[in-house]
């Protein structure tokens, strides 16, 4: 069986297949490799909210638990962290030789590859917005808890 993380939440919001859960901090929190998918809300000082599939069908109110397969967490952390990373190191290399003969490469090289990671985060801005929700990659409602 594939290694998942289990978070217990509230769900503040249930339509469509899909649901908002809101996930009480705990002392984890700090040091989870799950940041990535539950962002602090901005209108709880001490929540997060997460969107998650909704296979069974919850009711605003109820108490869940959700899991969150691991692979997705190494998968989003790769596109979030890892090719920018790589993006920025090519580009600077690239873009040294590319205006070595001008009088301040270092500069250039690193706004052309801070420009080419803008390029980036916009296109998986785009896909993300034009892909809506794919309920795969999503964390999953597993079971109501009373």
């Amino acid at each position: 069986m594939k290694e998942q993380i289990i978070e217990e939440g509230i769900i503040i919001k249930a339509e469509n297949g899909f649901a908002k859960v809101d996930l009480s901090i705990t002392d984890g929190c700090e040091e989870c490799t799950a940041k990535i998918f539950c962002k602090p809300s901005e209108e709880k000082d001490d929540a997060k909210v997460l969107t998650v599939e909704d296979p069974i069908g919850v009711k605003i109110g109820d108490r869940v638990k959700v899991s969150v397969r691991e692979e997705a967490i190494f998968k989003a952390s790769i596109i979030l962290y890892g090719i920018p990373l790589i993006i920025m190191m090519g580009g600077i290399i690239f873009g040294m030789e590319m205006f070595s003969a001008s009088n301040q490469p270092e500069l250039y090289s690193f706004l052309f590859s801070v420009s080419i990671m803008a390029g980036y985060y916009t296109a998986i801005f785009l896909w993300g917005v034009l892909k809506k929700k794919n309920a795969r990659e999503l964390p999953k409602i597993i079971s109501i808890v009373n």
